[in-house]
């Protein structure tokens, strides 16, 4: 097996001073003693370079810190895509690194965004942020560029508000949970399928989890950053407000208790805890799970319902562009049966229903939960992706669109998998509350 290429490192100017005067006060008290210490500081720089994982995640966000070993010096540097970049080379009695000790600037300006952005990255965090070290290089990085947008986009989309809490709003967590902070991902690039980077951004205003508003753009961002970089990795992102969050663990939900418990924190503000969560026994679990099928499964039937009487119109009306509107009406409530049908499967199983009409996000979601339903779209062929597409499109599309166009044989098509997914829909739901 091929050794790794060492990644060359890269000493910062106020790395390099820090080390020239920490050995010239050596070497005034005993020059032996400072050439050791100088051979064992570039001993550990050179393993770094063959092995840049093998020291511990930094107290500061994108850093990594090592102890150089019989001295008393800690090396703080970041990983770049094919560097090692050296910040300090700190004494471990002095105090902890500052914004200037990890590399960053400070500068007494007005915030702008740039400088909100510098000091929210540097600032101290929960224990969740150490979990960050379990996470592939790869995944590190990628949350890294991930952090950075989600903080930048969120200051353009906030800052013109008239209102003063959308103008001065703040985002307080920004957390990986689902299978990548489980240690559970999957990255098959030969079966070209690789598990979700699931993200929570928590607010500290129920207005600002407005997605079109104030999140889109960010997502946008994040998707092309990952697909620039060479990997279809799929991204699914959710806001929510910090009392919200606190409403839920309170109320023992499953969902946030899982991310308290397993997520990491990829950004925190410090003074904003997450609350202890509740306890919810099984007999008042299986309760709210059974309101939430009732109410649901009837609004997938509803939807299925309304989607068939639509299309039954269109055999009836002789009218060209009445015929389109019914077509189009009909893909609309398809979309609404599907989309409930998730909603539907997640809160019997977990008692969360994400704020989303993204059908490729709340199918996920839902696949993880129950493998069954994996493959009910039968994609792999063109007209199946067309029409996948085409439904999809339609929340938006098949209501505001003169463009939009749905034909019979892609209604059917998609009627089928949508009668699918009811059944399987109704058999989880059912075996989870049998249980």
């Amino acid at each position: 097996m091929t050794a790794p290429e060492p990644l060359p490192i890269f000493w910062l100017s106020k790395a390099r001073d820090q080390r020239a005067r920490q050995f010239d006060y050596l070497l005034k008290l005993n020059r032996d003693v400072a050439i050791a210490m100088g051979n064992s500081v570039a001993a550990t720089v050179a393993r770094l370079s063959v092995d840049p994982d093998l020291s511990r995640v930094g107290r500061i966000a994108g850093t990594r810190e090592l102890p150089v070993p019989d001295t008393p010096f800690i090396l703080v540097y970041r990983i770049e895509e094919d560097a090692i970049v050296i910040l300090r080379l700190l004494h471990k009695r002095r105090r902890f690194p500052t914004a200037e000790d990890a590399g960053v600037e400070r500068k007494p300006k007005e915030k702008t965004v740039a400088s909100r952005l510098v000091e929210a990255m540097v600032k101290p965090v929960s224990n969740l942020q150490a979990r960050i070290a379990n996470l592939p290089r790869r995944a590190q990085r990628d949350m890294e560029s991930a952090v950075k947008i989600l903080l930048e986009e969120f200051e353009k989309a906030t800052t013109d508000s008239k209102a003063e809490h959308r103008r001065n709003g703040r985002i307080l967590k920004i957390i990986l949970f689902g299978s990548y902070a489980r240690g559970k991902q999957v990255v098959d690039p030969v079966g070209r399928y690789f598990s979700d980077y699931d993200i929570l951004v928590v607010v500290d205003h129920e207005d600002l989890t407005d997605a079109a508003r104030y999140w889109d753009k960010a997502e946008d961002r994040m998707v092309d950053m990952l697909t620039a970089s060479g990997w279809p990795q799929p991204l699914n992102l959710i806001i929510h407000s910090l009392d919200d969050v606190n409403h839920q663990l309170r109320r023992g939900r499953y969902f946030w208790v899982d991310i308290v418990r397993e997520g990491i924190a990829l950004f925190e503000e410090p003074g904003f805890p997450f609350e202890k969560p509740g306890e919810l026994t099984d007999e008042e679990a299986r309760e709210e799970s059974q309101r939430y099928y009732r109410s649901e499964f009837g609004g997938t039937n509803r939807s299925l319902a309304k989607a068939l009487f639509d299309r039954s119109q269109v055999q009836k009306s002789i009218d060209p562009e009445e015929q389109r509107k019914w077509r189009n009406e009909a893909a609309f409530d398809l979309h609404q049966a599907m989309e409930r049908a998730y909603y539907c499967i997640m809160l019997v199983l977990v008692l969360y229903q994400p704020k989303s009409h993204n059908l490729n996000f709340l199918s996920k979601r839902a696949e993880q939960l129950d493998e069954r339903l994996i493959g009910v779209w039968k994609t792999d062929t063109k007209f199946g992706k067309r029409c996948y597409e085409l439904l999809r499109a339609a929340y938006v599309k098949a209501r505001y669109s003169a463009h939009y166009k749905i034909d019979d044989d892609e209604l059917d098509w998609l009627t089928e998998r949508i009668v699918e997914l009811q059944t399987l829909t109704r058999i989880i739901c059912e075996e989870r509350l049998a249980g």
